[in-house]
């Protein structure tokens, strides 16, 4: 019995060790995916956090980068003329889309609405509201000296 408890033991951490060395390789993957579109869009928009961010979705990643404010007014007038009810994601998708700089547009609403063999996730749209809007604000920051 004893013994049939070690070679239990032992197929379990093996199995245990695959998947970690897994995960590994995936995140590894992944990290350089997202350190060379960093390395991309930092010569081609600026500095990360003011000019551009990067947003990692179950999707895959996103690039934005700062959209003039009148973008902004547009957004704050469509979201006041919605009053308490929550836009849905065509609106999202119409107003983030303006930031979006990887993937290409058609391929950022797929991610969002899904296509013939799969569901989009629409949330990701309200990340990437989000986070134009904070980029916005740290280039307001910076530009006001803080």
């Amino acid at each position: 019995m004893a013994e049939e408890k070690e070679s239990r033991l032992d197929e379990l951490r093996r199995l245990k060790a695959a998947r970690e060395a897994k995960q590994r390789d995936e995140d590894d993957a992944k990290e350089v995916a997202l350190l060379e579109l960093e390395e991309k869009f930092s010569g081609e928009l600026g500095r990360k956090g003011v000019d551009f961010d990067i947003i990692d979705t179950v999707e895959g990643q996103i690039v934005i980068k700062r959209v003039p404010m009148l973008v902004l007014k547009q957004w704050d007038d469509a979201m006041s003329a919605l009053g308490k009810k929550n836009p849905d994601v065509h609106l999202l998708y119409k107003f983030t889309s303006a930031g979006i700089a990887h993937p290409t547009k058609e391929e950022y609403k797929t991610m969002l609405l899904g296509d013939g063999s799969r569901a989009g996730a629409p949330d990701i749209a309200t990340n990437v509201a989000l986070a134009l809007r904070r980029i916005h604000g740290s280039k307001l920051l910076e530009d006001m000296g803080k």
